[in-house]
């Protein structure tokens, strides 16, 4: 199996499957009450079409965790996750990248996933700044995707795919499921040495106030997602 938690500090909870996971979060993010409401302030704010809008809300929460199935965290569930949401963030980073798809659009979904687990205690500058180094510069850093994961992965996308409104989102789903069937792999596309150098331009261009209400969103139905899904005991 292909897990989205480990055992923590003696706690028992179930083992939750990364598929289910990443799905009812993005099943989450949809029947959020501000839903809509937020859906409709991006397009109109950004000037982004509404179906986009809508599908931005919709990716970042089923992509959030992808960067959990990578070989090195399935193999040792019981040293965690750490800095998965940098390379969560990178492997969407890259479709957009090598998409051209619009700056402000790459900022609203790749920063939420990257900063979804802000309130964590350690130096987030620090942890990103490893995963860059360790990433290094070379031309197509990929994810190896553990060979468990594959099928939860692919059916998280499957799901995506029929979920997505958007020309744009169809093209980002099916790239994704095109590299994971094609050679088992997520490729990467790191947002630079130092994450918070382009919040100035960001804030300045008024993008700040999108990915702190997508990254709220998002970290509310996470946390309600893993509760619900990990409550019982084993």
């Amino acid at each position: 199996m292909c897990w989205a938690n480990y055992p923590n500090h003696g706690i028992k909870e179930k083992l939750e499957p990364l598929g289910i996971h990443l799905i009812n979060v993005a099943e989450g993010m949809l029947k959020h009450p501000d839903f809509k409401r937020i859906s409709k302030k991006l397009s109109k704010a950004y000037g982004i079409d509404t179906k986009v809008s809508q599908d931005i809300i919709f990716l970042i929460g089923l992509l959030h965790d992808i960067g959990k199935a990578h070989t090195k965290y399935q193999r040792e569930l019981e040293k965690g996750f750490s800095k998965h949401e940098f390379y969560s963030a990178f492997a969407v980073n890259y479709v957009l990248t090598t998409r051209n798809v619009d700056e402000t659009i790459k900022t609203l979904i790749t920063y939420p996933i990257m900063l979804h687990h802000y309130a964590q205690r350690y130096d987030a500058n620090k942890a990103y700044g490893g995963v860059s180094n360790e990433l290094g510069i070379k031309e197509s850093p990929v994810l190896p995707i553990h060979k468990q994961c594959i099928k939860d992965v692919i059916k998280a996308l499957t799901y995506g795919e029929s979920t997505v409104v958007s020309d744009l989102g169809k093209d980002i789903i099916n790239e994704l499921i095109k590299e994971v069937k094609t050679s088992n792999v997520l490729y990467l596309y790191p947002l630079g040495n130092d994450p918070l150098k382009p919040l100035q331009s960001i804030i300045q261009q008024n993008r700040w106030f999108g990915i702190t209400a997508l990254t709220g969103i998002l970290n509310e139905v996470d946390g309600k997602t893993a509760r619900r899904n990990r409550r019982d005991k084993i």
